[in-house]
C-alpha cells in the first residue's frame, strides 16, 4: 500500500495550536492542515488519488466544519480514512448549545450614547 499523507482537519486559525503541532509531529511535520472549506477544495484538486489520506480531527473542531470538509472529499470521490477524535464533552457542549439556540428567541441590546 502506498505511503499516505496525514490530513488534519482543524477549526479556524489554530495552525499554531499545541495539539495541532504535536499531532503533526507524529508524521514528521508533513501533514496538510486544513482550516476551512476553501482549503479542502484546493486540497482535493491537487491530491494524488492513488494514496488514501488519513484524516485526524482536532479534539475541539466544530462538527459542522468536519462534516463540510468530508462532503467536499466525498463529492470529489476521494477515499479516505478518518480518526474522529472530537471529544465527547465537546460534542455534548456543541449539541446542547444547538438545542438551546433552537429554543431561544433572538434578543438584542441597544445602547444609545448621550
Amino acid at each position: 500500500m502506498p505511503m499516505r499523507k496525514v490530513v488534519l482537519s482543524l477549526s479556524l486559525v489554530v495552525q499554531n495550536h499545541q495539539e495541532v503541532k504535536a499531532t503533526n509531529g507524529w508524521c514528521h511535520y508533513s501533514a496538510t492542515i486544513l482550516e476551512n472549506e476553501e482549503e479542502a477544495k484546493e486540497f482535493v484538486k491537487k491530491y494524488d488519488y492513488d494514496k488514501m489520506p488519513l484524516i485526524v480531527c482536532q479534539t475541539t473542531i466544530r462538527r459542522e466544519l468536519l462534516d463540510s470538509i468530508l462532503r467536499i472529499f466525498d463529492k470529489a470521490s476521494l477515499k479516505y480514512e478518518i480518526k474522529n477524535t472530537i471529544c465527547n464533552a465537546t460534542r455534548d457542549r456543541q449539541e446542547s448549545c444547538a438545542e438551546l439556540a433552537a429554543k431561544s428567541r433572538p434578543h438584542g441590546c441597544y445602547w444609545r450614547p448621550k
